[in-house]
């Protein structure tokens, strides 16, 4: 399964997606179990160019995309103030709000339900959404804040 991880502050600005990639490659669980890469996000006009903006995380199970989610939780709240941190995968974008064992549960059913519509449903078919592809690219949102669905 193929996820994206964006970071974002309440200000608009991008955050430190770099700080969390470094965080989540010197996870061992996370180490062990993802493939990661920083890619450059899809440019907007007036950008330099060249950010680092995405952190490509491939996982082969719901297991896995849970520790990327607790090691991603855990760094958030290193940070103040803390940032928005969203993972998206098969289509839905899930916001990680704290790194509480029901959060963490709620994020990891969310997505790895929508990982297995995907690959029950081919894209465009009805009955389920293709995955969006491109960066920045809007999706069916799944929120996993404690006490709303």
């Amino acid at each position: 399964m193929e996820c994206r991880i964006t970071v974002g502050t309440p200000d608009g600005d991008g955050g430190d997606p770099a700080g969390l990639f470094r965080w989540l490659a010197q996870d061992p669980d996370v180490r062990s179990t993802a493939q990661l890469a920083l890619m450059p996000a899809q440019e907007r006009v007036g950008d330099m160019g060249g950010a680092f903006e995405i952190i490509n995380a491939v996982v082969a199970n719901s297991l896995a995309l849970s520790g990327v989610a607790i090691a991603a939780a855990s760094w958030r709240e290193t940070r103040a103030p803390r940032p928005t941190v969203r993972i998206q995968c098969a289509g839905v974008v899930v916001e990680v709000d704290d790194d509480s064992p029901e959060t963490i549960a709620r994020i990891t059913h969310a997505l790895s339900e929508a990982a297995r519509a995907g690959a029950r449903t081919e894209p465009g078919q009805d009955g389920g959404a293709a995955p969006d592809t491109a960066p920045g690219a809007p999706g069916r949102r799944a929120d996993a804040r404690p006490g709303q669905r």
